[in-house]
C-alpha cells in the first residue's frame, strides 16, 4: 500500500481527536451551558428524573460517547498499517489510554476546567467497546473475504 493512502487511513482517527481536544478546550462555562441545556431538553422526555442527576449522565455518557468512537476509528488504522489483530489492538488500547491521559492534563490549563482522573479512566473504558466493535467488524469482514471464491 502506498504511503500517502496509508496515512489517509488514520485521517478519521486524527480528526476525531481534533473534535476530542477541541471539546476538552472549552472553558467549564460552555461546557457547563451546553450539557445542561441538553440535559434540560432530557428533562421532558424523563420527567420522574432529576436534573442534576440528567446532567451528571449526560456528562459521563459524552465521555463513554466520544472515547468509543475513537477507538472505533483509531483500530482499523492500525490495523490497516500493521496487519496484525494482537499487535494492532494492543497498540489500539495503549493509545487510547494515553489520549485520555493527555487530554484530561491539558485541561488544567483551560479556565473553569480540571483534571480528573477518573474521568481519564471513563475515556479510557471507553474506548473499550469500540475498540472491540471495530475487531468484531473487520473480523467478519475477512471471513466473508476467505469465504468468497477466487476469481
Amino acid at each position: 500500500m502506498t504511503a500517502p493512502r496509508t496515512r489517509l487511513r488514520f485521517l478519521p482517527a486524527i480528526l476525531w481527536l481534533a473534535v476530542i481536544f477541541f471539546l476538552s478546550s472549552q472553558t467549564g462555562e460552555q461546557t457547563a451551558a451546553i450539557s445542561l441545556a441538553i440535559a434540560r431538553w432530557l428533562a421532558r422526555l424523563f420527567p420522574g428524573v432529576s436534573l442534576t442527576s440528567l446532567h451528571l449522565a449526560l456528562r459521563k455518557a459524552a465521555h463513554i460517547g466520544v472515547y468509543f468512537v475513537e477507538g472505533a476509528l483509531l483500530f482499523p488504522a492500525l490495523y490497516g498499517q500493521k496487519g496484525r489483530a494482537g499487535r494492532a489492538l494492543a497498540l489500539t488500547v495503549a493509545l487510547c489510554a494515553l489520549i485520555a491521559v493527555v487530554d484530561e492534563a491539558h485541561k488544567l490549563a483551560i479556565p473553569g476546567r480540571h483534571c480528573s482522573w477518573p474521568e481519564a479512566a471513563l475515556n479510557f473504558l471507553g474506548a473499550l467497546p469500540g475498540v472491540a466493535l471495530a475487531l468484531a467488524i473487520v473480523k467478519r469482514k475477512e471471513k466473508r473475504e476467505r469465504r468468497r471464491p477466487a476469481p
